[in-house]
């Protein structure tokens, strides 16, 4: 069950004076204001005053110390302790120490050899990746020769070619220039007639948000005013607090 010493915050031997302090502290602090911004502490308040009728009179409190001492559980019987006999390690017996050891040497001696055969097919295979290596090194310097010939050749052609179309490019640039000039005022004009109609619906858009939110915040008021009737009455069956 739940205690109303833990409701109102009180240990089990608080005097009549703790009890009355307890409940003045916990209506000021669940004020009218309060209530009205935050609703779902009305029944936490509630239970505070349930609380305080119970341990405010003698024979409610009496009856709910006896509820209070029937609730708490029996204490546990202590557990059993098992002593086992300890089992005696592996290695307190020569033989398996001897076996280890055995085990051990053939284990060092595989691995020894084992080192071995890695190293030679190590040396072997490096010495196959340099001679690899150096082939690919000639095959690779012949290809980069005859790659930078072609290199030079495309690079000759591509300068004949683009000094033609700079010429070309020049002549255009010069009988587009004032096509360009002309154009690019007409976008800056558009430009600022489509600034200034966006400002002008943005403009219209803030006044109709502001609006808005003029309406929904009187909306919320008288809501919330309602609700602050309704706590009141469901409280003290009066519209006004």
């Amino acid at each position: 069950m739940k205690s109303a010493y833990l409701t109102l915050g009180l240990p089990g031997n608080a005097a009549q004076e703790d009890i009355e302090e307890a409940l003045k502290k916990a209506t000021a602090h669940y004020s009218h204001a309060h209530l009205a911004e935050h609703p779902q502490d009305l029944a936490r308040l509630q239970e505070i005053r349930e609380a305080y009728k119970i341990l405010s009179s003698a024979e409610m409190r009496a009856a709910h110390d006896r509820k209070l001492a029937n609730t708490v559980k029996a204490v546990a019987p202590p557990p059993r302790i098992v002593i086992e006999e300890a089992t005696p390690p592996w290695y307190s017996k020569p033989l398996n120490v001897m076996v280890l050891v055995m085990f051990s040497l053939f284990a060092i001696g595989g691995y020894m050899n084992y080192s071995r055969n890695q190293v030679q097919k190590a040396k072997l295979a490096q010495e196959q990746m340099e001679q690899k290596a150096a082939a690919e090194n000639a095959a690779r310097a012949a290809a980069e020769e005859a790659q930078n010939n072609a290199e030079k050749a495309r690079q000759q052609a591509e300068h004949v070619a683009q000094e033609q179309r700079l010429r070309i490019e020049s002549n255009m640039a010069m009988r587009n220039a004032a096509y360009a000039d002309a154009a690019q005022q007409a976008a800056f004009n558009r430009q600022l007639d489509s600034e200034r109609r966006e400002a002008q619906r943005k403009e219209a858009e803030i006044r109709s948000q502001e609006r808005q939110n003029a309406q929904e915040a009187q909306r919320r008021l008288a809501a919330d005013q309602q609700r602050i009737r309704e706590l009141c009455y469901q409280q003290y069956r009066k519209t006004q607090c």
